[in-house]
C-alpha cells in the first residue's frame, strides 16, 4: 500500500495509496494581485467608468528592504506578483511623474509604500492603488487675458491682451491719453506654489471685484479713494488651477489697481506671472 503525505502549511495530511510513502508539497494558486487604476473622483475607489492604468511597475520587498519581485500592469491596471513564499513584505507603486497618489486604503499610504503585509499561502489579494492625474498647465502665456473698456460698467471693448501682472502701470494708448471713466476685466486660472491658506489682496481706486472658481472673494464695486481689500482664507492645493476673475473700473481721477496675496498668513507679495494663466 501507498501512503501520500501531503502538507498543508504546518499540518501533514497522509493518504493512503499503496504501500510506499510519498512526501508531496502542493502548489496554491498566485492569488497575490492587485490593480492600478486611474482614481478621477479622488475617493480611494474604484467606481464605475474608472478605467486601469497599463505599464505601472509594482515592486515587493521583504521586511529587511530585498527587492523580492516586480511586476508591470497590463492594460487593464492588473497585475501579480506570482507565487510569493510565507512571510512578512511590503509592497510600492512606481508612480509616474503625471500622476500624484495619496493612499489607497487598506494598505497604501502616500508616499506609495504598503504597510508589512503577512503573506500566507499566497493569500494577498486586492493591493490596489487609485492614482490621480497630475492636470498640466495650459501651454499658453503666462498672466491673464486682460479685456479693457471705455465705461465704468464695461461699455464698449477697445482692445484685449495678456497681462503678466495685475498692475495700471502701463494702460493702452486705447484709452485715451489721461485714462478716466474705464473698466478692466482679467480672466484666466491661477496655480497655487504650495498647499496652503491663501489671502487675496487689492490696492485699488477706484472699485474691484474678484473671483476665485465664480465665487466673490472681493466685491467693492464703488468710487473710492485707494483702499486695501484682504479677502478671507481660501485653502488651495499645490500646482492646482482655479479660475480667476478680476473686474476694476476707475472713475474721474488717478488710477491703481495692484494684486497680491499673503501664503498661510506671511508677508504680502506681489502674485508673479508665473502663477497666472491666460486660458
Amino acid at each position: 500500500m501507498k501512503l501520500n503525505k501531503i502538507m498543508y502549511g504546518t499540518l501533514l495530511s497522509t493518504t493512503l495509496l499503496s504501500s510506499q510513502y510519498v512526501m508531496t508539497t502542493p502548489t496554491y494558486a498566485a492569488e497575490n494581485t492587485g490593480v492600478v487604476w486611474e482614481d478621477k473622483n479622488k475617493n480611494g475607489k474604484m467606481d464605475e467608468g474608472e478605467s486601469g492604468i497599463g505599464n505601472i511597475k509594482m515592486d515587493l520587498f521583504t521586511i529587511n528592504g530585498s527587492l523580492m519581485k516586480s511586476s508591470t500592469t497590463d492594460s487593464q491596471g492588473k497585475y501579480s506578483f506570482g507565487d510569493v513564499a510565507d512571510g512578512k513584505y511590503y509592497a510600492k507603486v512606481n508612480v509616474p511623474q503625471n500622476y500624484r497618489f495619496f493612499g489607497t486604503s487598506p494598505y497604501f499610504g502616500s508616499d506609495g509604500l504598503t504597510k508589512y503585509i503577512t503573506v500566507t499561502q499566497n493569500n494577498l489579494k486586492n493591493l490596489n492603488a487609485g492614482l490621480v492625474k497630475s492636470e498640466t498647465p495650459p501651454q499658453v502665456e503666462h498672466g491673464l487675458l486682460g479685456e479693457y473698456y471705455t465705461g465704468v460698467f464695461f461699455n464698449n471693448k477697445v482692445m484685449e491682451r495678456v497681462d503678466k501682472n495685475i498692475t495700471i502701470s502701463d494702460l493702452p494708448d486705447a484709452l485715451g491719453k489721461v485714462p478716466e471713466n474705464f473698466s478692466i476685466r482679467w480672466t484666466g486660472k491661477i496655480k497655487a506654489p504650495q498647499t496652503g491658506e491663501y489671502k487675496i489682496i487689492t490696492n485699488s481706486d477706484d472699485g474691484v471685484r474678484v473671483y476665485i472658481n465664480d465665487e466673490a472673494v472681493i466685491d467693492d464695486y464703488n468710487v473710492m479713494s485707494k483702499t486695501k481689500h484682504t479677502s478671507r482664507s481660501i485653502s488651495l492645493n499645490k500646482d492646482e488651477l482655479y479660475n480667476i476673475k478680476i473686474e476694476y473700473f476707475n472713475g474721474p481721477g488717478a488710477s491703481i489697481m495692484e494684486l497680491l496675496w499673503s501664503i498661510n498668513n506671511g508677508p504680502e507679495q506681489q502674485i508673479s506671472s508665473d502663477s497666472l494663466y491666460s486660458k
